[in-house]
């Protein structure tokens, strides 16, 4: 999900396919997501609720290279399960060998996200497949033929009527993906088992790291808050916003220039490498650029300044970010291609 083109342009395209109504009259049990305690009920609204059928399509058009043009990438190429659901490259490589300019972020928790892409220009999970399918340098098709090439298929003509008692349609099929992605929840990391009064699943390091991550002078918890550890605002971290404008693409607002949606730390040790760009290899690397203040753009955030951390610290603070890692919701055979 790393759009080249601003995300407002191909989002346009899309929304008027939505003025047809399509009636998805079939009446189905609804599936009730397992919401890690304390953390409250996503909103769903009602035209996308969640049924087995749907997520079943969902999760078989998220894994199958079908929605690409070539046939040569899925959702599933970019959003790895075994690195929560991102990349493990700078930036990910679409049909046409073709490159993008932005980090793969991880889909795990979006069923919570407010807005999507780094700088929030998507306001719900259905129409976050749009840009990808369609953008160039990443799927490079076309909703409607993607829909055509569907249809052609015994298989997907019967899960499109089992789960929507239609044909396959744009509005069907950005709506099972968005339903199987809505699925993937990691909340049972050791950092949760010890907000829940565990106290042995931190070490001692973790503890230390977890006290100096939200302490005044680290300052990190001012922006990775909350239970997804993301305060879903955006922020100049002092990149050079001549090369990535950010949400200024967005807005046109001077003041958005070279700003950023926080990312959420979730599963961070999987997610390497890391900012938008993808250009911090390790997370060494990022304490270090947080350590001396960011970088240099004129309209970097008054949040960030030089802090002194010593070597003993910058261990503590990695060991509480390793802590962040659910390998339970790695192994979740629901999350992985159908067999």
């Amino acid at each position: 999900m790393h759009l080249n083109k601003p995300v407002f342009t191909t989002v346009s395209l899309f929304l008027g396919m939505l003025f047809l109504f399509i009636s998805c009259g079939n009446k189905q049990t609804d599936f009730s997501l397992d919401i890690p305690q304390g953390w409250p009920k996503p909103e769903i609204p009602k035209d996308k609720q969640l049924t087995e059928s749907r997520i079943l399509l969902g999760r078989k058009l998220f894994y199958d290279p079908i929605l690409s043009r070539n046939g040569d990438i899925s959702c599933a190429s970019c959003h790895k399960p075994e690195f929560a659901f991102a990349d493990s490259v700078a930036v990910s490589t679409g049909t046409h060998a073709a490159l993008g300019n932005r980090n793969t972020p991880s889909l795990f928790n979006v069923a919570w996200y407010p807005h999507f892409f780094a700088e929030g220009g998507v306001p719900n999970l259905e129409l976050v497949a749009v840009g990808p399918i369609q953008t160039d340098v990443e799927m490079g098709f076309n909703l409607a033929e993607a829909c055509n090439r569907l249809a052609r298929d015994e298989e997907y003509v019967r899960l499109f009527k089992e789960a929507y008692d239609t044909v396959p349609s744009t509005y069907t099929l950005v709506r099972a993906l968005g339903a199987f992605q809505r699925t993937l929840i990691s909340g049972n990391a050791p950092y949760d088992r010890f907000l829940r009064g565990d106290s042995s699943a931190l070490n001692a390091s973790a503890r230390k790291g977890f006290s100096m991550f939200f302490s005044d002078k680290m300052g990190c918890g001012k922006c990775h808050s909350d239970f997804l550890l993301t305060d879903f605002s955006f922020h100049n971290l002092g990149f050079n916003s001549e090369i990535d404008p950010g949400r200024y693409r967005l807005t046109s607002n001077p003041s958005d220039k070279g700003k950023f949606r926080t990312p959420s730390l979730r599963n961070i040790t999987l997610t390497a490498p890391y900012m938008h760009n993808g250009s911090l290899s390790d997370l060494e690397s990022v304490i270090d650029f947080y350590a001396k203040g960011g970088g240099d753009d004129v309209n970097k955030s008054a949040l960030l300044h030089v802090i002194s951390i010593t070597s003993e610290e910058k261990r503590d603070l990695i060991s509480f970010l390793e802590s962040l890692t659910d390998s339970s919701a790695l192994k979740n055979p629901n999350y992985l291609p159908l067999k």
